[in-house]
């Protein structure tokens, strides 16, 4: 294996594991011992670095597909650093910072804040796109900092049957976790109680048809670095020219582009909002910066667009509610291209009372992202872009969805306020 130090270090977010309980009559108590075992030793592992060899098999009727590739991961624990590196991109999570690129999208990264809790599920999209096409489920990395590791190679199901099996005829070193559908077998070296092989076993159902797909995906850990240290140059990604993204959501967006051969959209996450200076519908000067809200919200939209008229009777009835409960939000729309006659008769038939600004050369939309179409929905906050909504939602209460939102971007509005507050001093007699 490749382990390369052990420590008792400040775990990288693991949960303390929990107490097996032998008491359930589907997990055999030596089992039970042996998973505990193996939880003690990633989570006391300080320093680690492994290759491992991956094969991804998909049974279709009588042809067998498999894919091969191998993933490479590092995790220095104490200084709270961890990089995969696999066949669809690169996670490198180093301090403070999460940077994350697809492999064929040099130009481009994810770059984020590192989770104050850094758990699997956390991570699980992220490890999903490295893993591209296979996206598997990585044992050691699911036991280093997963919360309920098990569950991960049962895709979260309750295992209904744990155990051990006899391998090398003189100790049991095989666990086997089963679940309807699903099966994980995990080789251990009971010297060290780290997993030297892992085959897991789902059946995909397709909806559609009721038909099960057969997965296999096996894995076979090879001896990493044996220096005393790892490298901190191996939790390094090179995002030397290349351009971040604040979003996952924009990144992947960006990226698609990229592969279809289109330029990517720019970022707009996390950046200075644009300035605004526009006309209203009354022909008034307008200026956002002159805006007294913790919250701005701007929607760009246009009468001949169906989605934005969806969008406009959404925010109708969050611009009211703003107003009954007293948030400190500000909700203004931004018609693209348009002439004051043509807005003003839509908003006189469809009783809207909603603030309008006119955007007659579509210059700012333009920066707010809307040659991806309309209608775009930002939100503001702090004098920063927090979110952007493209198109209209098509899952939940749109309604309550942009309240939740709102809601969310006070509340940090509100913590950064506090933060922000002076700090009485000690009082001289």
């Amino acid at each position: 294996m490749g382990v390369v130090a052990v420590a008792a270090a400040v775990p990288l977010h693991a949960q303390d594991a929990e107490p097996a309980s032998s008491a359930s009559p589907s997990i055999d108590p030596a089992a039970a011992k042996l998973i505990e075992q193996i939880k003690k030793a990633y989570r006391d592992t300080d320093q680690y670095q492994v290759r491992i060899r991956f094969e991804a098999g998909e049974t279709e009727g009588r042809w067998l597909n498999i894919k091969r590739s191998t993933f490479d991961v590092a995790l220095d624990r104490k200084n709270r650093k961890l990089k995969i590196d696999g066949p669809g991109g690169i996670l490198a999570i180093n301090g403070k910072t999460l940077r994350f690129k697809l492999h064929g999208t040099q130009s481009i990264h994810l770059k984020q804040p590192t989770p104050p809790k850094l758990t699997y599920k956390r991570l699980d999209k992220l490890i999903q796109f490295v893993g591209l096409p296979a996206t598997p489920v990585l044992p050691d990395v699911a036991f280093c900092i997963a919360d309920d590791p098990i569950s991960l190679f049962i895709h979260g199901n309750a295992p209904d049957r744990v155990t051990l099996k006899n391998d090398d005829y003189d100790s049991a070193n095989t666990l086997i976790i089963a679940a309807p559908g699903h099966h994980a077998t995990l080789h251990i070296d009971l010297a060290t109680h780290m997993i030297t092989e892992a085959t897991i076993e789902h059946s995909h159902v397709e909806p559609a048809t009721a038909q099960a797909t057969p997965h296999t995906w096996r894995y076979t850990f090879e001896t990493g670095s044996r220096e005393k240290l790892v490298k901190p140059a191996i939790f390094e990604i090179d995002t030397n020219k290349s351009v971040a993204y604040g979003s996952f959501k924009e990144y992947v967006n960006a990226a698609s582009s990229m592969i279809k051969g289109m330029p990517p959209p720019p970022p707009l996450i996390g950046i200075n909002a644009p300035p605004i200076r526009l006309k209203t519908l009354g022909g008034e000067s307008f200026d956002m910066a002159e805006v007294d809200a913790d919250v701005i919200v701007l929607d760009f939209w246009a009468t001949w667009c169906g989605p934005c008229r969806i969008s406009l009777a959404t925010l109708e009835k969050v611009h009211q509610w703003a107003i009954a409960k007293k948030k400190s939000v500000a909700i203004f729309t931004v018609n693209q291209g348009e002439t004051e006659d043509q807005v003003t008769a839509y908003w006189r038939n469809n009783h809207l009372s909603l603030p309008v600004l006119m955007d007659r050369h579509q210059s700012v939309g333009w920066k707010y992202g809307t040659r991806r179409g309309i209608p775009v929905t930002a939100f503001i906050s702090g004098g920063k872009i927090v979110e952007v909504f493209h198109g209209v939602s098509t899952r939940g209460d749109p309604v309550q969805i942009l309240q939740a939102q709102i809601e969310r971007m006070l509340e940090g509005a509100a913590r950064a306020d506090k933060n922000k507050s002076p700090i009485a001093g000690n009082k001289s007699g």
